[in-house]
């Protein structure tokens, strides 16, 4: 990411802190699963990743 990009990024999210607070309070548990099915997902990638380079 640019840091053009990184700071509008930074921005939208302030601006839009209060709706993203409730969106986060109505659907806390799936955002919690996605995000552990997410580490789960790049855990066993980098994993595989690992065992496959040769020595």
């Amino acid at each position: 990411m640019t840091p053009v990009k990184s700071l509008l990024t930074i921005a939208s999210i302030v601006l839009t802190g209060e709706a993203l607070a409730d969106f986060l309070a109505s659907h806390a548990n799936l955002l919690i699963t996605m995000s552990i099915l997410a580490f789960a997902g790049l855990f066993v990638y980098s994993v595989n990743k690992a065992n496959s380079k040769n020595p």
